[in-house]
């Protein structure tokens, strides 16, 4: 009876898994192709709204203490949550993923580090490196996955590379600052309609108008499953259209290569 009890203390020890808490999609997508069947991972902001309004539910929490790892990314609520996330788990592992990205002042308070695949490939590496700590017995595993999904990202660059090299320097429009670092890495200059998470002032939206014509801009873009009515008045006034886009995505990879492509036709519509 003692060896039985023995074997199955063994066995529930071996199959454990690695629980993960993730603030965004795009760190469920790391956490998932890196960890694979020995992480279990639950991602706090909806995928179908904003991270910049979400603040967690009480379900939340109680996930979240039950959690062995937090991987965080400089998000907004991470601020102000971060500190009690703690105070309730105080066993689970709080890892910074963008503790090696490099911003500069333009950049200093842009959340959106994720549509960067530079910013992704430091973020693959430090999420092996939590998994590994977190548990070191599967270490091999988790680097031959972090090898092969940074093989992806990788391989995302090349494609954006590819499909906009030939538009460095050009401006797109957007209804959200989502794609400064997009534009940094790809030679793009993004102008936006929200100004510091505020809706622009009269003078501005014609100073877009304006812009926007000079360009001869024939698309905005706006974020999916949000309201975009500026962004509408806007593309009446310049005769564009509006093309949303997915921002929030555990498939980041597809969703990558999706914004690549509306950014392509959108330039050469503006030729």
């Amino acid at each position: 009876m003692k060896r039985l009890f023995f074997w199955f203390l063994l066995t529930v020890s071996l199959s454990a898994k690695v629980t993960v808490a993730v603030s965004i999609a795009a760190e469920e997508y790391l956490a998932k192709r890196v960890g694979g069947d020995l992480v279990e991972v639950f991602t706090l902001s909806p995928k179908n709204s904003s991270s910049h309004q979400y603040e967690p539910k009480m379900a939340d929490m109680k996930l979240i203490s039950r959690a062995d790892l937090y991987l965080a990314c400089g998000v907004e609520f991470e601020r102000s949550w971060l500190k009690r996330f703690a105070s309730n788990a105080p066993k689970m592992r709080i890892v910074h993923l963008d503790r090696k990205i490099e911003r500069s002042a333009e950049r200093k308070f842009d959340t959106h580090i994720w549509f960067s695949t530079e910013n992704m490939r430091l973020m693959a590496e430090e999420t092996v490196r939590a998994l590994m700590i977190a548990d070191p017995a599967n270490s091999a595993i988790y680097l031959q996955n972090g090898s092969k999904t940074i093989n992806e990202i990788d391989q995302v660059k090349k494609y954006i590379d590819g499909k906009l090299n030939g538009y460095r320097g050009r401006i797109f429009l957007t209804d959200h600052p989502a794609f400064g670092f997009f534009a940094d890495e790809f030679g793009l200059r993004q102008l936006s309609i929200e100004i510091d998470h505020h809706e622009p002032k009269p003078r501005d939206i014609q100073a877009i108008i304006k812009v926007a014509k000079e360009k001869n801009i024939k698309t905005i873009f706006a974020e999916k499953n949000m309201a975009h009515k500026i962004a509408d008045t806007i593309a009446d006034a310049i005769g564009a259209k509006v093309v949303e886009l997915e921002l929030v995505s555990s498939d980041w990879a597809n969703q990558m290569i999706d914004i690549a492509d509306s950014f392509e036709r959108a330039f050469d519509e503006s030729n």
